[in-house]
């Protein structure tokens, strides 16, 4: 559900291109139904500082709006390098 979104957001230019990245892109490119993890890893080309700018406009864009919330301060995805993206949790319940 949130990979349509996002998809639907970078067709529409809402949002840059994006990727899908771990154990769900493998899930997603072997068509396997059953989830090995709970986390999504998501990659959009952007600068650091617009990427939960960018995600935030992602979900408001859908007209069935997905139920999101993020919580927690985002974090460096690398030790002591934000400049290779952000960490940030968040949960979906549907």
């Amino acid at each position: 559900m949130l990979c349509e979104t996002l998809s639907e957001a970078a067709a529409r230019g809402i949002i840059p291109i994006f990727f899908v990245k771990g154990g769900v892109a493998i899930e997603l490119r072997l068509g396997l139904l059953a989830r090995a993890t709970r986390d999504l890893d998501i990659a959009l080309c952007a600068p650091p500082n617009q990427l939960l700018p960018l995600f935030d406009s992602a979900l408001a864009s859908r007209s069935k709006k997905l139920p999101v919330w993020r919580f927690g301060m985002p974090a460096p995805a690398a030790p002591n390098v934000a400049a290779l993206g952000l960490r940030q949790p968040a949960d979906l319940r549907f």
